[in-house]
């Protein structure tokens, strides 16, 4: 609660600054999505926290195996950053319709973003793979180097 009262806040002083004229339309909407998100950043990490100690729990309690544990840990990991690649891209939206970024620099950071995406599914995959007794500890590593490579 305490975390939402500091960002209305937070947005009642920028909201304050602007209609002072102390910042432009531009800026305004630029620090405004940048404390929403922020905000949802850590909503979004409190709640990761809390499932993965419930997870925990359900292993300590044998109500899971550790394969499965293993399992459903790589999915809600990979989920949530799937959840800061869409914030970074939403960002990066905004940046380009108020013109902090050109269409070239917005092209680039969108193709780093895919680019992130891609090797996050691919070592989802890999995790599975191995978790599920597919492929090796060591063939894991070995193909999560090649990805990094």
């Amino acid at each position: 609660m305490k975390v939402q009262e500091s960002v209305e806040e937070k947005l009642k002083q920028l909201k304050d600054a602007f209609d002072q004229g102390f910042i432009d339309e531009v800026a305004y909407q630029a620090k405004k999505l940048e404390i929403e998100n922020q905000s949802n950043d850590t909503k979004k990490n409190t709640e990761l926290n809390e499932k993965l100690l419930k997870l925990k729990n359900a292993l300590d309690a044998g109500v899971l195996t550790q394969t499965e544990y293993e399992t459903k840990k790589a999915e809600l990991i990979a989920q949530s950053s799937h959840a800061e690649l869409d914030t970074k891209t939403s960002q990066l939206r905004a940046a380009l319709a108020s013109g902090i970024l050109s269409q070239q620099e917005f092209d680039v950071k969108i193709a780093e973003i895919q680019k992130e995406i891609t090797f996050s599914e691919k070592l989802k995959q890999l995790e599975n793979a191995r978790n599920a007794g597919i492929i090796t500890n060591e063939e894991f590593a070995k193909k999560k180097a090649d990805l990094l490579s």
